[in-house]
């Protein structure tokens, strides 16, 4: 078994200590690819750190599709302003961007479905035009990609998805089999079926999650027709058991693939305190892929 791509997707990095942790789990995991959230303020020498490595780096945010303040300039998650971040880091070299799009079916700002403004559609045909510009005016390659729950189509079909599956040459459907939903000061993870409640379908394993998402996720289709490939992102990586990352990359190569994506949060309790790391087995079974 051998990976071309193994990528970490880290939380948002906000200090210098937990830059120093990322790094060491980029090391401790052998991955080459690293997507972090853009309101990390580390983005740009992250960029100048790894690239000469040979570590990509892409963004990744859940935008807000309405403005949470009434002067939309003061919302830096509100779809326009991300777009703008983005290209700015288009212009640092950022290798990619993913739509982290989503809903609680609550009406606030980050819900993208049907009880999201009426307006969605045309805030994201222009988030995403405006990061494919920016991309293309680049003249290199670069990965656009859509991420949801794993059952994200399925269970949200207020979303307006088109807009963004038009412009996409990656899905990442988000297997996770284990999460952790507890505060920064206490670690509980639990079977990630907390987060797909709505579907009767069951999550906990990791062969169910992902015979989830790629049913979930199966023939979606670009601008031009094409059906976009579907990347699996395992975790979480802290509440991961030894034994299941070596068994996520098998039924992953069984389907053909070699690449391979994983979810921590940084600073996510339950790490080893004395060495800020997650189970040894764990990282070095993601190592081995």
């Amino acid at each position: 078994m051998s990976f071309y791509t193994k990528a970490l997707w880290a939380e948002g990095i906000i200090t210098d200590i937990l830059v120093k942790r990322l790094k060491q789990h980029l090391a401790d995991t052998g991955a080459n690819a690293l997507f972090i959230r853009t309101d990390s303020q580390f983005i740009p020498s992250l960029i100048k750190d790894l690239h000469p490595q040979g570590i990509r780096v892409c963004g990744w945010r859940w935008p807000h599709a309405v403005a949470s303040t009434p002067n939309p300039a003061n919302d830096p998650s509100f779809a326009p302003n991300e777009m703008n971040r983005v290209i700015g880091l288009i212009g640092q070299g950022l290798d990619g961007y993913v739509f982290d799009i989503e809903s609680n079916g609550d009406g606030k700002p980050n819900d993208w479905g049907n009880k999201g403004p009426a307006n969605r559609s045309a805030v994201a045909s222009a988030m995403v035009a405006g990061i494919v510009n920016a991309f293309k005016a680049r003249e290199t390659a670069y990965l656009l990609g859509l991420t949801s729950h794993q059952w994200g189509f399925s269970n949200y079909p207020g979303i307006p998805w088109q807009p963004f599956l038009d412009e996409c040459n990656a899905l990442f459907q988000q297997t996770y089999w284990q999460a952790d939903n507890g505060s920064h000061d206490v670690k509980a993870c639990n079977a990630a079926s907390y987060d797909y409640s709505g579907h009767p379908t069951p999550v906990g394993t990791v062969d169910q999650a992902l015979l989830n998402g790629f049913k979930d996720y199966a023939n979606k289709k670009d601008r031009d027709g094409n059906v976009i490939p579907i990347i699996a992102l395992g975790g979480e990586i802290g509440c991961t058991k030894a034994g299941e990352m070596a068994h996520f990359g098998a039924l992953i190569t069984k389907r053909g693939l070699r690449e391979a994506h994983f979810y921590v949060d940084v600073d996510q309790p339950g790490w080893d305190p004395a060495t800020n790391s997650g189970d040894a087995r764990v990282l070095a079974e993601i190592k081995a892929l």
